[in-house]
């Protein structure tokens, strides 16, 4: 199994570095902040992949398909919110930026919450829940729109120099590309996860690093440009993102009810959250060993589910 997963994450990390140049060059040709760049735009299309996932899987008529769709719904904050959001947040000097980011941690705490009810709800309750989800995540987009913050600036993407032109068709088209070479990956380590006898909990404990791995590495490669404020919007916006619109259409597309076990899953997501929130305000030099031991918690409860 590990040499299939060779090539869905090497696409993935590829198209990162174009992803990066695109999306940068689009925040600025579509007058956004840097803030709205990472939190919004960036969350937005690199989200493409758990939520590709999620959505095809009814349709995808392999034994344990559905189990992978919703596995990728569940994980999906699994290693951006514990692992990739401490390490980037420590690097964040910006005292408003943090503030800002930790609005963002509340509402994704608080938007967790009502998918604890998963396992109790039936079919129609469950698409009732999933479009209150999709209209949540419509609201604290537009807030993310209208903060105010540092105009985005960046230069011109690979393709523009390619041809000796700056466009901004050329610019969607380089960074719509990139969005799609890893959503392809994510349909291919769909193929790859079903091979396991247990598609939900191998899902759980390996989809992030197929469908997430590319957020983490872009918040990380802005990181190391000395954008690490863009890298920690990216990672809360995108968790907003997985808690809204990819819970949403994740109930929506698989209509599928949570195992009782995963309910802590999401109740450790909340916390976290929450305790992000805090300490983005206070200290963020504990953001790492928190994120730490709240990624050994991720790993035990999920081998409790085998």
């Amino acid at each position: 199994m590990p040499i299939e997963f060779m090539l869905p994450i090497t696409v993935l990390l590829a198209s990162v570095l174009v992803f990066v140049n695109g999306v940068e060059a689009l925040g600025e040709r579509l007058g956004l902040t840097k803030f709205a760049t990472g939190a919004l735009l960036a969350a937005v299309l690199t989200a493409l992949p758990e939520t590709i996932i999620a959505v095809v899987s009814p349709f995808h008529g392999a034994e344990g398909a559905r189990e992978v769709g919703l596995s990728s719904v569940i994980a999906a904050p699994s290693i951006t919110l514990l692992l990739g959001a401490p390490v980037v947040g420590l690097l964040v000097r910006d005292a408003e930026v943090r503030q800002r980011t930790s609005k963002v941690y509340l509402w994704f705490s608080l938007l967790m919450i009502p998918a604890t009810l998963v396992a109790f709800l039936n079919a129609a309750e469950l698409y009732v829940l999933g479009a209150l989800y999709l209209l949540a995540f419509f609201f604290v987009g537009r807030w993310i729109l209208r903060e105010p913050g540092e105009a985005m600036v960046a230069e011109a993407t690979f393709l523009e120099r390619l041809v000796r032109r700056r466009s901004t068709a050329l610019v969607a088209v380089q960074t719509a590309s990139a969005a799609l070479a890893m959503v392809w990956a994510a349909d291919a380590f769909l193929d790859t996860v079903l091979l396991a006898d247990n598609p939900l909990v191998y899902g759980l404990l390996l989809s992030p690093f197929a469908t997430c791995l590319e957020e983490v590495v872009v918040a990380f490669v802005w990181a190391f440009r000395g954008r690490a404020s863009m890298g920690l919007a990216l990672l809360s916006g995108e968790n907003v993102l997985q808690s809204s619109v990819v819970m949403g259409l994740g109930l929506l597309a698989t209509g599928s009810t949570l195992p009782v076990g995963a309910i802590w899953l999401i109740l450790l997501y909340s916390a976290f959250g929450g305790l992000y929130s805090v300490l983005l305000r206070l200290s963020a030099s504990r953001l790492l060993l928190l994120g730490l031991l709240g990624y050994a918690a991720y790993i035990a409860v999920t081998v409790s589910l085998l």
